[in-house]
């Protein structure tokens, strides 16, 4: 079995990015599931904790379940303010690095998730049911604004999402 295990920023009540990486495979990998490919989430439970125990555990124990399938994690991360907060940008090369070591692949949203999928701001009180909202009724997603390439990450309303996956679902025929 392959399994995905997309580490993602959000905490495991309120999983709104979940929901946003559940739409975009079923849009543009909808065959996904016929595949035998799982998908599973592990928390960071905000920023700057990809390297927590807690993160790698939850990790370590998606492995443990599938130890003879294949395992690809995939970390997701907003670059935030990279642009004009240095913070933000060594928090991100930090990350980047972190991914590159491990052999992880790195999906960014610059400035985030929400900036890019639904046009807008989201307070964080409202990013659980924006995001359901998202994942009941998708709307069109321009394929452009989620295919650029992995070293433009300082292109504002941009991502890498689907220049990280594409290939990977055509390997994983």
């Amino acid at each position: 079995m392959i399994q995905l295990i997309f580490v993602v920023k959000t905490n495991k009540r309120i999983q709104s990015d979940n929901a946003y990486i559940i739409a975009l495979l079923q849009l543009f990998f909808p065959s996904y599931k016929k595949k035998n490919i799982t998908i599973n989430f592990a928390y960071m439970d905000g920023k700057g904790n990809h390297e927590k125990a807690s993160t790698k555990n939850q990790i370590n124990g998606y492995i443990l379940n599938n130890k003879k399938g294949k395992n690809i994690i995939v970390y997701i991360f907003d670059t935030d303010n990279i642009r004009s907060n240095i913070d933000d940008l060594k928090t991100f090369e930090k990350e980047c690095n972190y991914c590159k070591q491990n052999s992880y692949l790195l999906i960014w949203f610059n400035p985030n998730i929400e900036s890019i999928l639904l046009k807008k701001s989201v307070s964080n009180k409202n990013k659980k049911s924006e995001a359901f909202k998202f994942l009941k009724n998708p709307p069109l997603i321009d394929r452009n604004l989620i295919s650029s390439s992995n070293d433009s990450f300082t292109s504002i309303g941009k991502s890498n999402f689907l220049t990280i996956l594409e290939p990977l679902f055509k390997r994983l025929k």
